[in-house]
């Protein structure tokens, strides 16, 4: 599906090719898969939300925030490039501050395994959120 726009074509990603979220470059095919999962299962989220002040200590980014009926759930892509024993004491910290906000039991974390592909990512979202 194309939408022309004067010196301007936005072409949808063939299959298999990662696309922009939101307007947004994805960190990871994770991520792109995790939307992807969102988009089919019709649920409203936000990617990259910004929790804190951008830039000032202890702020942070969401990978998603999953709008779902009467509640937030904030969404963690744990990948294993970007999270690793060296970075584990702030993860752990950034998802007690996320408890803080949404809830102990609105934070979730979602494996690489378990964002492999967008049929695993809908399964994993079931699992977790419905």
């Amino acid at each position: 599906m194309a939408i022309s726009v004067p010196s301007l074509t936005i072409l949808k990603p063939a299959a298999g090719e990662v696309g922009l979220i939101q307007g947004i470059v994805p960190d990871s095919v994770n991520e792109w898969y995790f939307s992807q999962a969102c988009d089919k299962l019709k649920l409203d989220y936000i990617y990259q939300y910004s929790l804190g002040m951008v830039g000032v200590r202890g702020s942070q980014w969401i990978d998603f925030v999953v709008y779902l009926a009467g509640f937030r759930a904030a969404c963690n892509i744990q990948g294993k490039y970007w999270h690793t024993t060296r970075t584990a004491d702030e993860d752990r910290m950034k998802h007690q501050i996320q408890e803080h906000i949404f809830g102990k039991q609105n934070v979730f974390d979602f494996s690489e395994e378990e964002t492999a592909s967008t049929e695993i990512a809908i399964i994993s979202i079931r699992k977790k959120l419905l």
